[in-house]
């Protein structure tokens, strides 16, 4: 690559009285930028090629001209692999060297042409933009925690108002269900109105709601660090590192989760999935009835086990690791997706209770 690129330079020299154009600069600089070479080359021993020794390739850009001759290279060495092409070679060789080098290099070097930036990769560059626009800046710093704290405090609270608008309206859709698990049309008899019914209810758990949040602001404001957590409260030290770093407490079961995986992209999956089984529980309940009173003893044991499970990973992502917080948090992990992805399973035994016996 870089003979081929010094012949063209030294060419088009040749054939032109004036100099090459800053385009034709920034090409060869990125073509003869090499780990092989180690250095910028000459073109002659006394004329440096580029001056611009600070536009630095990107990665993905590294002895690559975008040249039909190279391009065509390249193409014919991966479709050589018969690896990627399983046709037997006297039928593939023919077609590869009469169609596809013939077509493909040339309509693929003027695309690259017309898209690549200066800078590299336009994928590169943009998701560059991007990460430089949400960081503030190209590294981690104030305007970063600003970024996310402001993301925390407005956009998640937006986000469960956009939800609890689209629970209002597909509550006004289909109605509500009771806890009786009758399943006839609310519109009839099994139904009620929504005021004074519903309305006295949801203000019923709003008036609890409303104690308990006043207790805590007013006699334990910081509820033993889960709310106000003390670190929050000290000066940063970038030469110290705390013992041990405690997630909020509404984050401690995916905290917990990233803990009980080695890999932290296996942790990140479990996370993830353990918040993406929640949207689709009401399609892995195969029960027969919808009431939780009523479904068989199978299902409620696993749905009930699920729950206490993440209640463990909960307190097991606040507190220090050791060796039998690890195992436990292991185990209840395990008992978590195992009640959730075995619930099309095992919610189809027993038989369900009729309403007489689950007001019993």
């Amino acid at each position: 690559d870089l003979d081929r690129a010094l012949g063209l330079a030294r060419r088009r020299r040749l054939e032109e009285s004036e100099p090459m154009d800053q385009q034709t600069l920034h090409d060869l600089a990125r073509v003869i930028r090499s780990p092989r070479i180690g250095s910028l080359g000459t073109l002659h021993d006394d004329e440096p090629l580029v001056s611009m020794v600070a536009v630095a390739p990107e990665p993905d850009f590294q002895g690559f001209l975008f040249l039909a001759s190279t391009l065509a290279q390249h193409t014919q060495d991966f479709l050589a692999d018969p690896r990627v092409v399983e046709i037997p070679r006297v039928l593939w060789r023919p077609i590869m060297h009469g169609v596809v080098l013939r077509v493909r290099p040339g309509r693929s070097a003027a695309k690259y042409r017309a898209i690549w930036t200066p800078d590299g990769s336009p994928l590169l560059v943009n998701t560059r933009r991007q990460a430089d626009l949400l960081r503030g800046g190209i590294v981690l710093s104030d305007a970063s925690l600003r970024r996310f704290q402001a993301l925390h405090v407005v956009g998640l609270p937006l986000l469960i108002l956009a939800l609890v608008s689209l629970h209002v309206v597909a509550l006004r859709q289909t109605g509500s269900n009771n806890p009786e698990g009758d399943e006839r049309d609310v519109s009839g008899t099994a139904g009620v109105p929504f005021h004074p019914y519903l309305t006295l209810k949801d203000l019923c758990g709003l008036a609890v709601f409303l104690l308990v949040f006043l207790a805590v602001v007013l006699l334990v404001p910081d509820l033993g660090g889960l709310v106000l957590e003390p670190a929050n409260q000290q000066p940063a030290d970038p030469l110290v590192t705390p013992a041990h770093i405690a997630p909020p407490w509404y984050l401690a079961p995916f905290y917990a989760l990233l803990r009980a995986v080695p890999s932290k992209a296996g942790g990140l999956g479990l996370a993830a999935l353990a918040i993406a089984l929640l949207f689709v529980l009401p399609w892995l309940d195969r029960s027969p009835v919808r009431s939780v009173r009523r479904k068989a003893w199978p299902a409620r044991l696993g749905l009930y086990l699920a729950c206490l499970a993440f209640v463990a990973l909960g307190v097991l992502g606040v507190v220090a690791l050791t060796e039998g917080r690890l195992l436990l948090a292991r185990l209840a992990a395990g008992v978590y997706f195992i009640g959730l992805l075995g619930m099309p399973w095992y919610s189809r035994l027993g038989r369900p209770r009729t309403p007489a016996e689950s007001r019993s």
